[in-house]
């Protein structure tokens, strides 16, 4: 294995945010050193993409480190705003 994406469905009642009910999260991106560069997890992640389009989710969502954002930039990721704020329940 060189490199990795996971494309993770979720749906839901549609909303005028998910309009068809249904949205992605792309996890896990991880090429391995040696492999970096070469455009493979481009390649995966366009892929998943056309996927996500193909399956009718309505937009995918992601959190980028600092090193993945030149990439996502790239394939047009853009900013996520939202009028809600991301909480956390540890356990």
């Amino acid at each position: 294995m060189a490199a990795v994406v996971l494309l993770l469905t979720t749906r839901m009642p549609a909303n005028p945010s998910v309009i068809t009910g249904k949205f992605g999260t792309v996890l896990n991106v991880y090429t391995k050193p040696e492999f970096r560069r070469q455009g493979i997890s481009e390649k995966l992640l366009t892929m998943a993409i056309r996927d996500a389009q193909k399956n009718g989710l309505s937009y995918l969502e992601l959190d980028s480190t600092q090193a993945g954002l030149p990439l996502y930039h790239k394939l047009k990721f853009q900013p996520k705003t939202s009028r809600y704020i991301p909480l956390v329940y540890p356990l």
